[in-house]
C-alpha cells in the first residue's frame, strides 16, 4: 500500500512540546486531517521476467496522525497520484506500523462484504451447470474405452512391486526433505490391510440424507469419508476408517482416524502439508499422494475430485472384496448436492473437476449400480 499526494512536504518544528510535524508547502497547513487518495500497486511477471505494473483504483483517506522516527534523517516518502478519487463505501482499519520514518494509524479502505448464502448457491449452481454442459463432449470418449484413465487402470493393471518401490522412494525423499518423523504406511501393508475387505466410499452429498443406509455403511470393513464430511449417524454411519483429504483444506484433520490420505500431485505440497499435521490426531498416513507418483502417469487435464482420485487408487491396488460407493450424485442438484461440515457449506463447489465426465467413467465401468439406492459397485477386477 503506497501512500499518494501531490503538494510537496517540509518539517516544522512546534515551539513548547518540540514536536516535528509535516507542512504542506502549498497550502502552508498542517497534513494531518487532510484528505489523500491511497491506491494499491501490485507488479506481475509477464513473459521473460518482464514486469507489468497493475494500478487499482484509488479511495480516499484521510491522515490521522503522523509520527517521525528521530533517528531517522531522510524526509517522508510521499508521491504523487494524479487519478481522481471514486466513491467508495467505507469503513476504519488500523494500519500496521512500516519500516519508514512514517506511520499511519488509521486509514480509511473499502468495505468488502462476504457473499450471502444466496450468492454462494447461485454460484454453485451456474458451476455445476457449466461444468456439465462443457463435460458433454467426452461421453463418446469414455464409452469408446479410449480415455487415459481407463488405459491407466484396465490397461496398465494393478501396481507392481517395482511400481511400489518407486512410490516409496519418493515420498521416503520428500519425508526426509521436511524432516517429518510421523508414522506412515506403505502400499505393501495397505495392500494387506484392505485384502478380502469390503469398503465404503461415502461422498460428501445430501442424497446420503435420503436413505437411512448407516448401519449398512458401518458393516463395511473400511469405511472411507472425504475432505469436510458431516456424520448424520442414521443416514451416513460414523465409523472411519480412512479420511482422504486434499491438501488444500483443513476440515477435519483434527479428528483422530487410523489411516489419513492426503492428495496432492505436486510432491512438496504433500510433504508440506503432512509435516504440519497435528501427528497426535493421526494413527498413520498413507505413503501415496496422487497416481502422477507413478513411472506411466500422466497429468489431468481437469483435476480428479478427492472421491474418483481414491476410487482410481483402490482400483489400482486391488486385492478387496468389493467397493460400494453411496451417496455419489456428482452434484447434479448444484448447490443442493452439498452435505458437509458447516465450515465446509461455506466453501463454494470446485471449477476444476469435470464431474460428468467422473460419474460416466463410473457408471461405464462399475460392476453393478442400485437405482434405489443410488449405491454403485467395483468388485476387484484382477480377480477375474
Amino acid at each position: 500500500m503506497g501512500i499518494f499526494i501531490k503538494n510537496k512536504t517540509k518539517r516544522v518544528q512546534k515551539d513548547g512540546d518540540k514536536q516535528q510535524e509535516l507542512i504542506n508547502t502549498n497550502t502552508n497547513k498542517s497534513l494531518i486531517g487532510e484528505e489523500i487518495p491511497i491506491i494499491e500497486k501490485k507488479a506481475i511477471k509477464k513473459g521473460f521476467g518482464v514486469k507489468k505494473e497493475i494500478v487499482k483504483e484509488p479511495v480516499k483517506s484521510t491522515i490521522s496522525s503522523v509520527k517521525i522516527d528521530k533517528e531517522e534523517k531522510k524526509p517522508v516518502v510521499l508521491f504523487e497520484n494524479k487519478t481522481e478519487n471514486v466513491e467508495s463505501k467505507t469503513i476504519l482499519l488500523t494500519a500496521k506500523p512500516t519500516s519508514r520514518n512514517s506511520a499511519f494509524d488509521k486509514i480509511i479502505t473499502p468495505e468488502i462484504k462476504p457473499k450471502s448464502k444466496l450468492e454462494i448457491a447461485e454460484a454453485n449452481n451456474k458451476t455445476v451447470s457449466d461444468i456439465y454442459e462443457k463435460g458433454k463432449k467426452n461421453l463418446k470418449v469414455i464409452q469408446n474405452k479410449n480415455n487415459k484413465y481407463y488405459n491407466f487402470v484396465f490397461g496398465k493393471g494393478v501396481l507392481t512391486q517395482n511400481d511400489i518401490n518407486l512410490v516409496n522412494k519418493k515420498l521416503n525423499d520428500e519425508l526426509k526433505r521436511v524432516k517429518s518423523d510421523i508414522s506412515t504406511m506403505d502400499l505393501f501393508f495397505f495392500r494387506s490391510f484392505i485384502k478380502n475387505k469390503t469398503i465404503a466410499l461415502i461422498a460428501n452429498s445430501s442424497d446420503l440424507l435420503k436413505r437411512k443406509s448407516g448401519l449398512e455403511i458401518d458393516s463395511h470393513d473400511i469405511v472411507i469419508r472425504f475432505n469436510s464430511y458431516n456424520i448424520s449417524k442414521e443416514h451416513t454411519g460414523e465409523k472411519t476408517t480412512i479420511h482422504a483429504s486434499v491438501y488444500l483444506q483443513n476440515e477435519n484433520l483434527e479428528k483422530f482416524v487410523p489411516i489419513r490420505f492426503i492428495l496432492s500431485n505436486n510432491m512438496s505440497n504433500w510433504g508440506n502439508k503432512v509435516s504440519n499435521l497435528n501427528k497426535f490426531k493421526q494413527g498413520t498416513i498413507l505413503k501415496y499422494n496422487h497416481h502422477t507418483v507413478l513411472p506411466y502417469n500422466f497429468r489431468d487435464d481437469e483435476p480428479t475430485t478427492t472421491g474418483f482420485a481414491t476410487l482410481i487408487f483402490l482400483l489400482k491396488i486391488g486385492g478387496y472384496e468389493k467397493i460400494n460407493m453411496y451417496g455419489f450424485d456428482f452434484y447434479q442438484d448444484g448447490n443442493d448436492s452439498i452435505f458437509r461440515t458447516p465450515n465446509g457449506m461455506d466453501l463454494p463447489i470446485s471449477k476444476v473437476h469435470d464431474y460428468l465426465f467422473e460419474k460416466e467413467f463410473m457408471m461405464e465401468y462399475s460392476y453393478e449400480y442400485d437405482d434405489k439406492k443410488n449405491l454403485i459397485t467395483f468388485y476387484d477386477y484382477s480377480a477375474f
